[in-house]
């Protein structure tokens, strides 16, 4: 729990150095992609830092095309 503290405080620390020279040079676009970026890596630290076991990227491409797959063969 603390090392998940620590990680929201520099995540925060982070965003509150960066964000506002992105703000006054209006590079909003920018700034979307820089917090869902940090949302996405923040959530990925904190997945390692408390042990949870994540599904490998690999069982969602399987899952997705396994239709396309089958599909595929059927023709064959």
């Amino acid at each position: 729990m603390i090392q998940s503290m620590i990680l929201l405080v520099a995540a925060g620390v982070a965003m509150a150095w960066e964000l506002p020279r992105m703000v006054r040079k209006r590079y909003y676009r920018d700034i979307i992609v820089y917090c869902i970026l940090s949302a996405a890596a923040l959530w990925v630290c904190i997945l390692s830092v408390s042990r949870e076991d994540t599904p490998s990227p690999l069982e969602m491409l399987v899952f997705l095309y396994q239709p396309v797959n089958q599909w595929i063969t059927s023709w064959f």
